[in-house]
């Protein structure tokens, strides 16, 4: 999943999803890349 915006939103939107599925054990883990290159996008996406 990719999720855009303002650092402080990304981070909110990943806390709620660890709150909903981390009882179930369905998330792996996250990272939040603040500003990344163009070219970084590309090979994500």
């Amino acid at each position: 999943m990719l999720i855009t915006g303002e650092v402080a939103a990304c981070e909110a939107a990943i806390e709620r999803a660890k709150d909903e599925v981390g009882d179930r054990g369905m998330f792996l883990d996250s990272t939040v890349i603040a500003r990344p290159d163009a070219q970084m996008c590309r090979k994500i996406v």
